[in-house]
């Protein structure tokens, strides 16, 4: 996921979610890459068949907030930030860029890792930070300013709060579009979304 350092001119909500969802290329949607039996889960690894697009030189100065994993890394090259990133070898980590097309960003590590955080997860058991729901719009995790509650910024405007399930194979979230009215950001009629694809 990538995300650009805020300009303080721009620092409103719907700027952030724009960034968010551009820099992860949410515009390569492909049809039928979910289940019509239940969510499918997916685990992403550093080493896995991804189409890496790009090889550049950074380093990664603590865990990602993204993603609780233990290999799971908040990263940084040049004025953009990529968060997650996950462990490829001693020398490299590989940041996923649009997960629906397989693509991703290598980074070269210019500084060792810093230590993991006492509790992270495990590659299996890591928190969802991006899905796609069965209605076809496409949710990452906000590492920036978000909606308390709704931490999953998603395309058609909605905002997600963190998945639940599975019930009968599938997981949902409720969802919502920001109330036009408030002045604090907040989610209006929020609903149960069944959840086609879940990425941790």
């Amino acid at each position: 996921m990538l995300q650009m350092l805020p300009n303080p001119a721009r620092t409103v909500l719907t700027a952030a979610l724009v960034l968010l969802l551009a820099g992860c290329g949410f515009t390569g949607l492909k049809p039928g890459s979910g289940s019509a039996s239940g969510t499918r889960v997916v685990t992403v690894t550093g080493a896995g068949h991804f189409n890496v697009t790009a090889t550049v030189s950074g380093h990664c100065w603590t865990t990602s907030i993204a993603s609780n994993r233990k290999d799971a890394f908040r990263c940084m090259v040049g004025n953009a930030i990529y968060d997650p990133c996950f462990i490829r070898d001693r020398q490299a980590v590989l940041c996923p860029t649009d997960l629906p097309s397989g693509t991703a960003t290598l980074i070269k590590l210019t500084a060792p890792l810093p230590a993991t955080l006492p509790g992270s997860a495990a590659p299996a058991q890591g928190s969802v930070w991006q899905m796609k729901l069965a209605a076809g719009n496409l949710c990452g995790f906000i590492t920036g300013t978000g909606v308390s509650g709704y931490p999953f910024g998603c395309t058609g405007k909605l905002w997600c709060a963190a998945p639940t399930g599975p019930v009968a194979g599938w997981y949902r979230a409720q969802c919502g579009p920001l109330a036009a009215t408030s002045t604090m950001p907040t989610v209006t009629d929020a609903k149960a979304y069944p959840v086609a694809v879940l990425w941790r």
